[in-house]
């Protein structure tokens, strides 16, 4: 039987939600069996055990039981050893993946005021929301590439994530190497986007704790042990999960033209990824059963909608259904689409500052605002929840001016060697930070305004929390006299062939576009969700 939310005891003390689950994971005895690296062929099929009987399966390895929680067990098998009429779905491997991104010249011992870089928590004047939340109390699960400082082993840490709980932080990769980031600092900054609270760079919940859960052993994941570190989270107490990971969109079809998984691109369609009709109903049930079994004890799960611009409410062309991204479509997550300014205080043509030696306008214009849908943003008003900054970026301007500085600036590692693999342990982890731009980094800014409320209440319904998240968004205009990056737009002011910053790149007649179809329910609007949660919480304590 999956735990309660919360137990309590007659003429005893309360047992919160989070002692209670991370007791009910040490009685579990939840192990992470060893396993063919997340880079390699698994052969791995997710069963769902309420259909299906395990006694009668020829397995040769159990990988995970989750029976007790979900009714699901990852076996090591062929499917040729299924019996008739079972019900499973194929494990499949994604990837990360970064749009635009960029390593900072900074170090810690630079970084005083580099918050002036940070666009994308002054849209949302997070210092004053800090007055009234700031996360405390609240446990964030980053299920990612890892966390720096999670490891316990190595004498690495980033003075901005002081918060790193490495006691409870796992790794599911079978890889051997434990927690904490490898050659990568994807994982990192989506910690430090959602929680840093260091003198640097600020996140949104700077007193929340973050634990790293570790999917990734370089590249590679597998939905196995995302599912598995979905459930770990959960138990430990999460009370939000971050997932900035997921496929490209996938289309049922009954005879894919041939065996694929996600990021291969058969008869040149694009981002989309024909799969088996079966199976995608399979993967999307089983991911979805997971995703309500985090909700219903307790934990929000937030995802990444994805970077491929694809309008997820309409079908492509050949194709009989609407496209899906993994887990963000899936029952019980919050999926988070992107937006991101255009010349955020770039190219620097008259009165400036300095800031960690990079130039940037004083005061700072820009041609379109923070909250402008980014290029490559999947959308979709069934699609795409709620948008957040994740930035965005004029391609024609990469390498020719201060283009990066539309990017997501958080913490990073600066140390990473591009002439060793993603999956190699390296001998330093050096602190640093980071320009980076994705649905990866906008999912973070929603998981930290989750985890504020969280520390408002820590015994909130996870369901609250969400709804609080998307009633309080806001329903914002798309575009700017004609220009916008939405995805869809023609011309596009990302690749429009020129770049002016403040002004216009190329007169446009864009639009008028309508909000739903790129925002969902709106763009996130921080200080509203703290402000009318705040509200309900005072007011359950009168009524106590």
């Amino acid at each position: 039987m999956a735990p309660t939310p919360e137990d309590r005891q007659p003429g005893g003390p309360r047992v919160s939600r989070r002692r209670l689950l991370a007791g009910a994971a040490a009685a579990a005895g939840l192990a992470l069996a060893p396993r063919a690296r997340a880079a390699e062929p698994t052969g791995r099929l997710i069963v769902d055990t309420r259909t299906t009987a395990v006694t009668r399966m020829e397995v040769s390895e159990l990988v995970y039981d989750f029976r007790q929680e979900t009714g699901y067990v990852v076996v090591d098998t062929d499917e040729s050893a299924m019996p008739r009429g079972a019900s499973y779905a194929r494990d499949l491997e994604i990837s990360i993946d970064v749009p635009q991104q960029q390593a900072a010249d900074v170090t810690p011992a630079q970084a005083g005021g580099v918050r002036g870089l940070q666009w994308d928590k002054t849209e949302q004047d997070v210092a004053a929301v800090h007055a009234d939340a700031t996360g405390e109390g609240a446990r964030i699960g980053v299920i990612d590439d890892g966390v720096l400082g999670a490891n316990p082993d190595r004498d690495a840490s980033h003075p901005d994530l002081p918060n790193v709980n490495g006691e409870l932080s796992r790794n599911f990769t079978g890889d051997g190497n434990g927690p904490g980031p490898l050659n990568d600092d994807h994982g990192t900054h989506c910690a430090g986007t959602a929680a840093a609270g260091g003198e640097g760079v600020v996140g949104v919940a700077p007193d929340a704790e973050i634990v790293d859960l570790r999917v990734f052993s370089g590249q590679g994941a597998s939905f196995a042990d995302i599912l598995a570190a979905v459930v770990y989270g959960t138990q430990v107490g999460c009370d939000v999960l971050n997932l900035s990971l997921g496929t490209p969109p996938l289309v049922p079809v009954d005879e894919p033209p041939e065996e694929i998984g996600p990021g291969d691109d058969p008869d040149g369609r694009g981002p989309i990824v024909p799969v088996a009709a079966d199976q995608l109903e399979a993967l999307l049930e089983a991911v979805g059963v997971f995703g309500s079994y985090a909700v219903d004890n307790g934990t929000l799960p937030v995802a990444a909608a994805g970077n491929s611009a694809t309008n997820l409410d309409e079908e492509p062309p050949g194709a009989d259904a609407e496209p899906v991204v993994l887990p963000a479509s899936a029952e019980g997550f919050l999926s988070v689409g992107a937006a991101g300014p255009l010349g955020y205080g770039w190219p620097v043509e008259g009165d400036s500052e300095e800031i960690a030696g990079i130039r940037i306008e004083s005061p700072i214009e820009a041609e379109l605002p923070p909250t402008e849908p980014a290029f490559y943003t999947n959308y979709g008003e069934s699609a795409v929840d709620v948008t957040a900054a994740g930035g965005n970026a004029d391609t024609d301007a990469v390498g020719e001016s201060n283009y990066f500085l539309d990017l997501v600036f958080n913490t990073g590692i600066t140390s990473l060697d591009t002439g060793q693999p993603p999956d190699a342990v390296l001998e330093e982890y050096e602190p640093g930070y980071a320009f980076k731009a994705g649905t990866s980094f906008a999912a973070p800014n929603v998981a930290g305004l989750a985890a504020l409320l969280f520390g408002l209440d820590p015994e909130a319904d996870a369901e609250d929390v969400r709804d609080t998240v998307e009633d309080t968004a806001e329903e914002l205009s798309v575009g700017r006299d004609g220009v916008t990056t939405a995805p869809g737009a023609s011309p596009n002011a990302a690749f429009d062939g020129g770049f002016d910053g403040d002004e216009p790149s190329t007169p446009a007649d864009n639009g008028p576009f309508d909000s739903d179809t790129y925002r969902g329910e709106g763009h996130v609007n921080v200080a509203a969700a703290v402000e009318e949660f705040l509200e309900r919480v005072e007011d359950s304590g009168d009524e106590d």
